[in-house]
């Protein structure tokens, strides 16, 4: 339930007084949460149980998968078994501050690992979004201790003391700090996706990943049609890794006419690796390959100052590339455990496909589980994966994982976690037959019948608000929706999508501004603008400057077709131009 205003801040005060007290000793709680306050018979807030203050590693995920702690409440650093100091207290200080004033934590989820997943990667809705009555002050105070990043969060205890007085006390506080330019919140949670259901699926390949870690190194494959959800079960399988012990790495295919290198998935996914090692241990790792992994990694010329070895026959260069490649992944999961997500195989390059099947010959031993993605529609007997898979169906550790719709209670859940109120079950279950389960089309229906008006906030409830019936509102398929998605966006916005569809599904804010005829704040609020309406994401890599993402390959496909052919054509040219300067 939501408290009133005073009592929220003098319980925050409290607080703050017994973290300033502990956190001068030397001891960091690690497991606040509202069962751990108590209140005296006067009111006055305590905190109790310090029973993890001195167990730092019972905040992981143990053997069995069992999560010890409080996931609600959890700071990600924490979760992720990072460092802890005491501004993990007051990342865990936000989350109660924000049920307190909204009534529900910042993050809900159907199981552990999504809920710290979110801690991790989802930014929180503003609060004042729940209640429109939260001072602004304490808005932003709340959003600070919820960063992502602990040294964006306020300094101490004793600083947000400083704040909550001035609240009380009718102040503004200084609100012109970095740390307060740089808290980034979803204003709305129609914006933000969620996770439901998968359980079994989700349960499937974290067996398979506790089987790597064991030794017993394992590939698996996920398919579905596209927006069925293969990103986010990776993504919740990441978390699950992470929380492990191990390490996720992300590789990416690309489409024809995008960006096209050889090798290009295993490039993104061991890049960072490599910047993320001490050169003296990646040296280990890679022994006496590493001039051979340097030919397609310039990250390893530059950190191990090594050469790539001089050119000779193709074939025994190739396979000297593959085998250096793979004992470097096999060295590297004895150290720590792997997984590596290859996503998009059916647009796989020849290249990648080969080190895949290699790889994968090799996993015997390994603590390494690689995971690929791709859509089964896309690839038929023809198709240069179908050859690959039925190589690689042979390995003895092989895993198919096949995604279908969501059911019909799941959307119902699906649509309660976007809108974060109730949903009939009559609304419900007419997207649910209209969109057959597909998460995507679920969420972007959702979106545009709410931005036409068709559907509103009344009595806690999401419910039917425009003259014309649900039923007639609905788009006939996901590309009507996401058409008419896109039109809602500024005619300035649309055309910096345009130029961006050609770059590719991720492209690069440098690459970007070379090819848009605007100027750089109108750039500026085109991206704003197109990630406010989750058309696009932003994405931050170790080694790479600022980028952004389609959301979906269906925003990007429908604005690349939209494209008047001579004018997509010299748009090519130009963003040719543009990579050939950037890189």
């Amino acid at each position: 339930h939501r408290l009133p205003l005073d009592t929220v801040i003098e319980i925050a005060r409290c607080v703050c007084h017994g973290l300033e007290f502990a956190h001068a000793k030397g001891i960091i709680h690690r497991d606040l949460k509202p069962g751990n306050v108590w209140l005296t018979a006067n009111g006055v807030a305590q905190i109790g149980d310090f029973g993890l203050a001195v167990a730092v590693d019972l905040s992981r995920l143990t053997q069995d998968g069992m999560m010890v702690g409080t996931v609600s409440y959890m700071p990600p650093e924490q979760a992720m078994g990072g460092q802890v100091t005491a501004k993990a207290d007051l990342y865990s200080l936000g989350a109660m501050l924000y049920e307190m004033v909204t009534g529900r934590p910042p993050f809900v989820g159907d199981d552990s690992v999504a809920i710290i997943g979110q801690h991790i990667q989802t930014s929180p809705v503003s609060p004042a979004w729940h209640r429109a009555d939260l001072p602004a002050a304490l808005e932003t105070l709340i959003l600070q201790l919820l960063e992502k990043d602990p040294d964006k969060r306020p300094a101490s205890a004793t600083i947000v003391l400083k704040t909550l007085e001035l609240i009380t006390a009718g102040k503004e506080p200084n609100q012109k700090t970095p740390q307060t330019q740089g808290t980034q919140q979803t204003p709305n949670p129609l914006y933000r996706r969620v996770f439901v259901g998968r359980e079994a699926e989700l349960k499937l390949l974290q067996s398979v990943f506790d089987s790597a870690m064991a030794g017993k190194g394992g590939l698996a494959v996920v398919v579905g049609e596209p927006g069925i959800g293969k990103t986010s079960l990776c993504e919740q399988l990441a978390t699950y890794v992470t929380l492990r012990g191990g390490k996720a790495l992300i590789g990416h295919c690309y489409e024809k006419g995008s960006t096209s290198l050889p090798y290009l998935a295993f490039v993104e996914a061991l890049r960072s690796y490599v910047l993320s090692r001490p050169p003296d241990d990646l040296r280990k790792e890679m022994g006496t390959g590493a001039g051979d992994v340097a030919r397609i990694i310039s990250e390893v010329r530059e950190r191990l100052k090594v050469e790539p070895r001089p050119a000779g026959d193709p074939e025994e260069e190739r396979y000297r590339l593959l085998q250096a490649v793979t004992d470097f992944l096999v060295n590297a999961s004895n150290v720590q455990p792997l997984l590596i997500v290859l996503e998009d195989l059916h647009d796989a390059d020849k290249g990648t496909l080969e080190m895949l099947t290699h790889v994968s010959r090799h996993l015997s031993g390994a603590r390494l589980l690689i995971v690929g993605t791709y859509r089964d529609i896309e690839v038929d007997r023809t198709h240069p994966l179908s050859g690959a898979l039925a190589e690689l169906r042979r390995i003895s550790n092989f895993t198919r994982v096949a995604l279908r719709g969501l059911t019909a209670d799941e959307v119902q859940r699906m649509l309660q976690n976007v809108v974060e109120q109730d949903i009939p079950w009559g609304l419900a279950e007419l997207v649910y037959k209209r969109t057959e389960g597909n998460p995507l089309f679920v969420q972007e229906m959702l979106r545009f019948l709410v931005e036409e008006g068709h559907i509103g906030r009344r009595d806690g409830q999401s419910r039917a608000t425009g003259s014309t019936p649900v039923a007639m509102a609905i788009p006939e398929g996901l590309r009507d929706v996401i058409g008419k998605r896109l039109s809602r966006l500024s005619p300035g916005c649309n055309q910096v999508l345009s130029v961006a569809a050609v770059v590719g599904r991720e492209f690069s804010l440098v690459v970007l501004q070379k090819v848009v005829l605007v100027t750089e704040e109108e750039l500026y609020s085109a991206l704003e603008e197109a990630t406010g309406a989750a058309v696009l994401e932003e994405r931050t890599a170790v080694g790479k400057g600022s980028s952004f993402w389609f959301a979906h390959a269906f925003f990007r496909q429908t604005l690349y077709e939209e494209l008047f052919a001579p004018r997509r054509i010299r748009t090519h040219q130009q963003v040719g131009r543009a990579l050939e300067e950037v890189h």
